[in-house]
């Protein structure tokens, strides 16, 4: 049975356009004179929120994969992965 994300892992990636959007928008208005570069800053406001969007979508990907990979071992009743990519050594 396919289990489909849960969507509280939206909240992050809104979270962080909010957040990169603001930032965006704020250091533009600090570096211009007093209203004389509003559309400036809400297009800054705008770029900056879709790349923050872009980078918080990679992270929750990594981390449903992650979640993912965990729950599929222990459905299995096998030791969940371990952190990195180890491989076994097959030297002896």
């Amino acid at each position: 049975m396919r289990r489909y994300p849960s969507p509280w892992f939206l909240v992050p990636v809104l979270v962080g356009t909010l957040v990169g959007g603001g930032l965006g928008w704020q250091i533009t208005t600090v570096g211009c004179r007093p209203d004389t570069c509003s559309g400036l800053a809400i297009g800054m406001g705008i770029l900056f929120g879709l790349i923050s969007a872009g980078g918080m979508s990679v992270v929750v990907v990594l981390a449903l994969r992650s979640i993912s990979e965990w729950r599929d071992a222990t459905s299995r009743g096998e030791d969940p992965p371990g952190p990195g990519c180890e491989v076994p050594d097959r030297s002896a």
